[in-house]
């Protein structure tokens, strides 16, 4: 889809509730069409930026997790590599990318 599938929008801990409901996130997933690499990774910098309040971000460990069943539309791979650049120096977050089934973009 172009527009991102977020599991939350806001940052969360990786406690054990939350872990079962990633998990059961993810499970629930399914392809719909369209990918646009540069919107999800523009909205992960934007959950990122945004306050967390009653310090649910302090000192955790910043992770993306990208996962795609296709090739972007609408854009290219590289739109999505300069967000990463620009956007990721203020976070250093750590980035995993998945790309999953037939339609999926090998070269990414």
């Amino acid at each position: 889809s172009t527009t991102p599938n977020k599991f939350n929008t806001k940052l969360v801990q990786a406690t054990a509730d939350n872990i079962e409901a990633a998990k059961a996130w993810v499970n629930g997933l399914s392809p719909s069409g369209n990918t646009d690499f540069d919107k999800a990774f523009t909205a992960a910098f934007d959950i990122l930026d945004a306050p967390t309040g009653s310090g649910a971000s302090s000192t955790c460990l910043t992770t993306i997790v990208f996962m795609t069943d296709g090739v972007s539309n609408g854009n290219t791979g590289a739109d999505a590599v300069s967000t990463v650049a620009s956007r990721n120096a203020a976070h250093n977050a750590y980035i995993f990318t998945y790309s999953l089934g037939a339609d999926a973009d090998a070269a990414i």
